[in-house]
Formats: structure tokens, sequence, C-alpha cells
């Protein structure tokens, strides 16, 4: 891996504008090897139920409202210097040009949506491309912890990204008896799983997560951060792409 493997150097850019996400659903025990996001038409109502109203900190981190001081200024400019991304899931080139981190959780449809772009860009860019996964619950989705633990329990058997896709593939259904059911398919050790579900040291690994996100300026989720340049909210895969784009021109 390049030199963002441990540490990302940059200045960061944040982007203030939020974008509409939706949720990916598909049935419980659907392989996660071809997961596709259903269209905005038949989800658009899922993600409408997390909207914020003014002064609230809603999915995309800010308010709609764009008077209002919650919401994200159009561009603010932030020295950083280091992203750590020591211990965290990590897929795509050992020599990538290009590191994304991405700061989400399991059950904002948001963050869905973001993934199925994440997915369309891994796909089109290949060993040019490294992402880096970084957790942030927010504390009025009850199943997203829950979630993220899951995700870790199987990060600790390998099997990180096939949990991270069938959690995402099942927002509806995000519970513990899911979480052993999706582990034994996985052909994980359930007991150590299960136990792991429980583990203090991984539930502080969430948190410590949580905490650099938010030292990053990130706020709500998704956030992605692309060789240092800070994106908020469900970005379109254009908006992504140019961005990678240009960081490849560099």
């Amino acid at each position: 891996m390049n030199r963002w493997t441990s540490t990302i150097l940059a200045s960061m850019w944040l982007a203030g504008a939020s974008a509409i996400g939706c949720a990916v659903e598909s049935p419980t025990g659907e392989d996660s090897s071809n997961l596709v996001a259903p269209p905005e038409s038949q989800t658009n109502a899922i993600a409408a139920e997390h909207d914020c109203g003014c002064a609230k900190l809603d999915c995309q981190g800010g308010c709609e409202n764009k008077e209002c001081p919650d919401s994200p200024s159009p561009e603010e400019v932030r020295e950083i210097e280091s992203i750590p991304i020591e211990g965290s899931p990590v897929k795509g080139g050992e020599n990538a040009k290009v590191t994304i981190v991405l700061s989400s959780e399991f059950e904002c449809p948001y963050s869905a949506r973001i993934n199925s772009t994440i997915r369309k860009v891994m796909d089109e860019y290949g060993d040019d491309v490294a992402l880096v996964y970084k957790h942030s619950p927010l504390p009025f989705h009850k199943n997203a912890i829950g979630a993220g633990l899951a995700a870790e329990a199987a990060h600790r058997q390998g099997k990180f990204w096939e949990m991270y896709e069938i959690l995402f593939a099942n927002q509806r259904q995000l519970s513990r008896e899911n979480y052993l059911a999706w582990a034994e398919k996985l052909g994980l050790d359930v007991d150590a799983f299960g136990a792991d579900l429980d583990s203090p040291e991984l539930r502080r690994k969430i948190e410590q997560d949580q905490e650099l996100v938010k030292s990053l300026g990130g706020r709500g989720v998704p956030n992605l951060w692309i060789n240092g340049r800070h994106m908020v909210g469900a970005q379109p895969f254009e908006v992504i792409k140019r961005a990678i784009d240009e960081q490849l021109r560099e």
C-alpha cells in the first residue's frame, strides 16, 4: 500500500452541498456479491424519514435550510496533518494513487446510497483507488452501533467487506439474530463472532472512529476524504469521479 496506508497528509476542502440518498434493501440472506441499489423512485420515502428540521443534524451532516447556522458553509479550507487509518478495513490497490476514506454507518439511507456509488468507483478505477472505512454511527439510529460491531466482528475473521455489503443490503433487517445468521452464511466461526459482538474493544474502536471523524470536521454521514479532499453527503458518481481524476493528474 502507498504512503496513504498509515496516514493521509493534505489540506482539506469541506464541500457543503448535500446530496439526497436512498436506502438499499434486499431480502434477508441475499448473495452479497450481486447487490444492486433499487431505483430512487422506490426508496425516496425511506430517505425522507431522515430529513432534518432547522438546527437539527440529519444523516447528510447539516440542515436543509441554508440560512440555518447548522448548515455547512459552501467551502472551508482545513489544514489537517494526518488521517490515521492503521487497523481500519482497507480494500483496493496496494499502490493506489488515490485513497478514499469513507465515514458512514449501516442504518442511514444516504450511507447506503454512497456505498452503491463507491462500488461503481472501485469497479471503474481498479487498483488506482483504495478504500478505507471509518465508523460514524448516528445516535438516533438504534441499530447503527450493533451493525458496526457486526462488521468489525467479521473483520476479525477477514470478512469485513462481505458483511459490510450484507448490512447495507438489509438495512431494515438489522438485528443480532440476523448478524449471527449472516455470519454463518459467510462461513465465520459463529461462536467467536457472537462473543465479538459484545467486545468492549470493538465498541471502543467504533467510538475512536467517531471521535476522529468529528475532529476532521465530519458532521453526520456520509463523509468522504479523497486524498484529503473532504466531501459531505451522498455525492453523485460524477462529482467523485471528477475529484479522483484531478488527483490522478497531479
